[in-house]
């Protein structure tokens, strides 16, 4: 159950733009409580029963809220549909990057044979095994190594995307013909499956990465009260209880000043905490 929670608010936070459940909860109402407004001045200009205007009011607001939702439903499921697609191609791409490079070979041997009529019988494979683009000065190298070895073309085997205009200097380069193959293109339909993450795959991933944004928000909340920040805030204060001296109104100054004072205890008790679970361990 927990796993399902946390998967939902994984979902909701990638398609809602990482808005909190309190914000769109607060949308949800907001939104209920215009649409209602807004049936009531209708129904109340043609109908003179005000009680019976309340409720076609709340009537079409609840039948517009369950439309809503269903529309808000069918969305999330293309979302994660579209989500979780993402995740297999980006978690095969990171497994092409890592497979060996004996292993490479031996599917590009196999691709070679399954379609031979890809590849020229003068032509030579020039890899690229990285994750940025092909740009033009790759087009260029892969075309100075065809040349060299007398071949009359050359296919750039790629790992990342291919910049547009390295494909238009390919396009129009005299003298070699240079073509593109991504390396997930040359892994047969059965290579491309066993290589795709699973469901279970996925769903250990998204959790990673929901875990991974939980402790940064718990690091982001906990930061002003770090290890070290007293001596700051007790600084802090001490200049602002002086300045309420020289002021108009010191009391705001000093307001601030207590306040300072407060958050040093706090990194300071929090410290004494973080010391003494070290010291057990």
């Amino acid at each position: 159950m927990r796993r399902r929670r946390v998967l939902t608010r994984y979902y909701k936070r990638k398609l809602y733009g990482g808005r909190s459940s309190f914000a769109r909860m607060m949308d949800f109402i907001s939104l209920r409580v215009i649409g209602l407004l807004v049936c009531y001045l209708h129904f109340s200009t043609i109908i003179s029963n005000v009680a019976m205007a309340g409720l076609m009011s709340i009537v079409a607001v609840a039948f517009g809220s369950v439309a809503i939702e269903l529309a808000k439903s069918m969305r999330m499921d293309r979302f994660i549909r579209k989500e979780r697609q993402c995740i297999a191609m980006e978690t095969l791409k990171k497994r092409l990057l890592i497979m060996p490079r004996d292993e490479q070979l031996a599917r590009l041997r196999r691709y070679a044979k399954a379609n031979p009529a890809r590849f020229k019988e003068s032509e030579i494979i020039f890899t690229l095994h990285r994750t940025s683009p092909v740009m033009e000065d790759d087009v260029l190298a892969a075309a100075s190594a065809a040349k060299k070895r007398g071949a009359e073309s050359v296919t750039i085997l790629h790992t990342g995307p291919v910049d547009g205009a390295a494909k238009s200097l390919a396009a129009d380069y005299v003298g070699s013909t240079v073509s593109f193959l991504a390396l997930e293109d040359i892994l047969s339909q059965g290579d491309r499956q066993a290589m795709l993450p699973t469901e279970e795959e996925i769903d250990s991933i998204i959790l990673a990465r929901e875990g991974a944004a939980h402790e940064k928000r718990k690091k982001a909340l906990s930061r002003p009260f770090e290890r070290g920040r007293t001596g700051r805030y007790l600084l802090c204060a001490l200049g602002l209880f002086a300045a309420s001296f020289f002021v108009r109104y010191p009391l705001y100054y000093r307001l601030m000043a207590a306040a300072c004072v407060s958050f040093g205890a706090m990194a300071y008790a929090l410290g004494q905490a973080d010391n003494n679970t070290t010291a057990s361990r």
